[in-house]
């Protein structure tokens, strides 16, 4: 009788965190703010190895290169995003506590390390996933659409085109 007490227990704990985590996201979903960020070319390789696409963002690369200049040893940060009128993102500095204008917001980044300093920077995500027979669609991708939260937290949302469009 007990060890079913404490089974049960532990599942409304572990089912409790779950669904916490997914209101965390869906929060983010509906109050996050809309931002586009530029992608770098995709690998067409990863268009033909089935229903997603590999991404790369060019705010990565100024983010990594910003780390080997500091030469700061860090697992993650956040970013200083300058946001155009149009919502378009682009990198500015490391966040070090300053104060941010109106203009700038803050993303999350997770680090790994190679030999050799920096080897990954990674976003919210570096993939996305989508419908049987949409590659050539998604091919013409320019952006990826992500709702970012105040702290930094980002979901990514969609794709767009050269002209913000979401693609379907």
């Amino acid at each position: 009788m007990k060890k079913s007490s404490i089974v049960i227990v532990s599942l409304i704990f572990i089912l409790g965190i779950i669904n916490y985590g997914i209101y965390q996201k869906e929060m983010i979903i509906q109050k996050g703010k809309s931002v586009y960020l530029k992608l770098l070319p995709v690998d067409p390789r990863s268009l033909m190895q089935g229903d997603y696409m590999r991404l790369r963002f060019e705010v990565v690369s100024d983010i990594k290169d910003a780390l080997k200049k500091s030469k700061k040893i860090t697992k993650e940060g956040l970013a200083i995003i300058e946001l155009s009128k149009e919502n378009i993102g682009n990198f500015k500095a490391i966040y070090q506590n300053q104060p941010l204008k109106s203009s700038e917001i803050l993303i999350k980044f997770r680090v790994t390390h190679g030999k050799r300093g920096v080897k990954k920077i990674k976003l919210s995500t570096d993939s996305y996933f989508f419908s049987e027979g949409k590659a050539k669609q998604y091919a013409k991708a320019e952006y990826g659409v992500f709702k970012v939260a105040k702290n930094g937290d980002m979901i990514l949302i969609n794709l767009a085109d050269e002209n913000r469009s979401i693609i379907k």
